[in-house]
């Protein structure tokens, strides 16, 4: 006979899980899109639009195109930098509200002013995403005003995320404890048994005990409504 199957309990006011992607994958997916459209756009323009992208008014040589030549000055550069801008805009908002979720749920949530540092942290994320997609599909040469507030904006949002994210990430942060602080009975047991071994204590050796639960310790029947029950219940550590 194997080993008996337990039924586990779901919360009924829970809904169901439609897609699952791993936070790893997709922060590195992002990451990946501009970096590699913005290498497409330096290699397609020293082969293909050197003399271009290099070219200054005061008649400078130079060796490497600027930034701003190689991702919006000639075609297809510039279509492949809106395109990965705007594929990896999307997984950022994503990203956005997942943190904005998990600053919620921090530690220091009960902290004074927790909730306004994550509602900054959320804004500053927000207009950071909106404004890389603004200077990116409104160019210097189609509307320099909107081009450069949308810059401007860009560089004080993304400074400013930076800023409030260390600082909750910083009250976040969980002290390390020790077996012996968790549970002092775990100390006292670890000192009778070094007192025993020293010969300096006629009593026999108390057994060490484990910081967390394990099956030593009481179960309980956990069913859902709350109920205990006979075959169904199922046992979980308390």
């Amino acid at each position: 006979m194997g080993e008996r199957l337990l039924p586990s309990y779901v919360p009924s006011d829970r809904e169901p899980v439609l897609v699952r992607l791993p936070f790893t994958g997709l922060c590195v997916v992002t990451v990946l899109c501009p970096l590699c459209g913005f290498l497409f756009c330096v290699i397609w323009s020293l082969i293909f639009n050197f003399e271009e992208t290099t070219s200054t008014h005061c008649m400078v040589p130079n060796y490497l195109p600027s930034i701003s030549s190689a991702i919006g000055g000639e075609s297809p550069q510039r279509y492949v930098w809106r395109f990965c801008i705007a594929i990896h805009a999307a997984p950022r908002l994503l990203l956005a509200l997942a943190y904005w979720r998990f600053y919620r749920r921090g530690t220091s949530s009960m902290a004074p002013h927790h909730t306004t540092l994550c509602v900054v942290n959320f804004t500053a994320n927000l207009l950071e995403n909106l404004a890389l997609l603004t200077l990116t599909y409104v160019s210097s040469i189609d509307n320099h005003r909107i081009h450069e507030r949308a810059f401007l904006t860009f560089m004080a949002a993304s400074q400013l995320h930076m800023l409030v994210t260390c600082i909750i990430w910083q009250r976040n942060r969980k002290p390390t404890v020790t077996p012996e602080e968790c549970f002092p009975e775990v100390g006292e047991a670890r000192n009778v048994n070094k007192r025993v071994e020293r010969g300096s204590a006629a009593c026999d050796p108390v057994p060490e005990r484990s910081c967390w639960p394990g099956p030593e310790l009481p179960r309980v029947g956990l069913m859902k409504g709350g109920e205990d029950s006979g075959d169904n219940e199922a046992l979980v550590p308390f």
